[in-house]
């Protein structure tokens, strides 16, 4: 079964059991299916699909939180998979309470000195030695360790036109 055909098994009735061990499955089936094909064009291919299910899950999420209004503790079980209301990104704001308030204004002002060292530290490249202006101390500035990862970015344009299409090779 081609990639096409598995994606629309699972978008129209999957008969296949609905669960963290079958994502894993499929995702090792589209990888080892890639390395004998063009590597680059599945990505894309595959980030395309992961952008319509993100957009299509947001706008169904709305739908199916009414739809669990219908159920005891707003909770089902469809096909074996659990679905349950709750509350997510709670925040809390503590601008009435006095102490907290000389809190924050103390870690605003410390954090904004940080930034301030952060930017005179970041273009450091070895080590050296400085005076604090205020209390004459003298201390080292060490260059900051530098750690990233390296990934593959993918943007689609919004409108599609092929004959701005270039191939970098």
């Amino acid at each position: 079964m081609n990639q096409e055909n598995k994606i629309m098994a699972i978008l129209n009735e999957p008969s296949f059991e609905l669960s963290k061990s079958t994502i894993a499955d499929f995702s090792r089936t589209i990888i080892t299916d890639a390395e004998d094909k063009d590597i680059i064009s599945q990505l894309i291919h595959c980030d395309f699909i992961m952008n319509i299910f993100k957009q299509s899950s947001v706008g169904l999420r709305t739908l199916v939180l009414d739809e669990l209004d219908k159920y005891p503790n707003t909770e089902c079980i469809f096909k074996g998979v659990k679905l349950r209301q709750k509350e997510t990104g709670v925040k809390y704001d503590y601008s009435n309470n006095d102490i907290w308030v000389q809190l924050n204004e103390k870690m605003t002002k410390i954090k904004a000195e940080m930034k301030e060292i952060e930017q005179t530290i970041r273009s450091v490249t070895r080590k050296r030695s400085m005076i604090n202006e205020e209390t004459g101390e003298i201390y080292d500035l060490i260059p900051p360790i530098k750690t990233s990862t390296t990934s593959v970015e993918v943007t689609f344009p919004k409108d599609a036109d092929i004959s701005k299409t270039i191939i970098n090779q």
